[in-house]
């Protein structure tokens, strides 16, 4: 009877780290097609179109699913939380992108379960166990081997990065204050009012800026406009939902140990697309990937939303 229970919460976890996994690989597949898509568009629009159409689109799911309209007071909260971390956190990694590359974007959010431990430390107490150590140090040595210019042989840490890393601090701060703060309200209303609120924080900033001189360019030939739809609906909209299932349930830190997948996929993803293979970006994917393996042999809970 122990060993049923026991094999039952092991296929319970199983199935959460597979969901996450899938969101990661879903939102993993956005970064190229940022790529793709500033071409033709500038980073403002395009960080604004892309969240309000994965808002509008969570929109939908959430009121199809309670029938319901979402309360003033969770309106007022989720939208705060929008605006302030994840409306900001999306323009800083689409900014990022645009200065940087999509694969260098996709090293450095391996970084997340290393910011989601720190504020382990100073929220809960807990101390961290000596494999989720090694799997962090792991994480970092694979962002800073893939910032390295083989030529120069220095590391090349300019803008680019360091938006990206802002927007990843703002995403895990997003992350932990959501299912802290707004765990009594069911998910996707969250998620679709958080992400909407922080599309029309960005619409009203492109407006501005536009206003002062900053040029607008944008395009809905087909070929740009399918990607784009794929990109707010899919790997914004459904790879969120995805990520909140398992963080909610392993805990933000476990949760976002799983990103260590996100260079790998990215990497499969450009050669698909037939861009050419870099080997210093290859080998610090392979740390990262060795992270998430070591990462997963840990168990040990973490980061739980009702701790913080």
């Amino acid at each position: 009877s122990t060993q049923g229970v026991s094999s039952a919460a092991s296929d319970v976890y199983k199935r959460q780290n597979l969901v996450v996994a899938m969101g990661v690989f879903l939102w993993s597949s956005g970064l190229p097609l940022i790529d793709h898509i500033l071409g033709k568009w500038d980073f403002m629009s395009l960080a604004t179109a892309r969240s309000l159409i994965a808002g509008l689109f969570l929109f939908v799911i959430s009121s199809y699913k309670t029938r319901s309209i979402p309360d003033k007071h969770l309106v007022k909260k989720a939208s705060l939380i929008g605006l302030t971390t994840y409306g900001f956190g999306a323009l800083c990694m689409v900014v990022g992108i645009s200065y940087s590359d999509p694969v260098t974007a996709s090293i450095l959010v391996t970084l997340i379960p290393v910011i989601s431990a720190f504020m382990d430390l100073f929220t809960t107490k807990r101390s961290i166990s000596w494999k989720l150590m090694l799997a962090l140090v792991f994480s970092i040595i694979g962002g800073l081997v893939a910032s390295l210019e083989p030529d120069q042989l220095n590391f090349v840490f300019g803008f680019g990065e360091i938006a990206v890393l802002a927007g990843v601090f703002l995403f895990v701060l997003y992350s932990r204050t959501t299912l802290h703060y707004l765990s009594f309200a069911p998910q996707i209303s969250v998620l679709s009012i958080c992400t909407l609120s922080g599309g029309l924080g960005m619409l009203i900033l492109t407006i501005v800026s536009s206003g002062m001189g900053n040029e607008l360019r944008y395009s809905f030939e087909p070929v740009y406009l399918m990607p784009l739809l794929f990109l707010g609906i899919v790997s914004m909209g459904i790879s969120i939902h995805l990520w909140f299932y398992g963080a909610g349930r392993l805990g933000v830190t476990h949760a976002a140990l799983l990103q260590n997948l996100v260079p790998a996929f990215v990497m499969l993803i450009m050669l698909a697309l037939e861009h050419s293979f870099d080997g210093m970006k290859a080998l610090g994917g392979v740390f990262v990937v060795c992270a998430a393996v070591i990462a997963q042999t840990d168990k040990k809970k973490l980061s739980h939303p009702e701790e913080h």
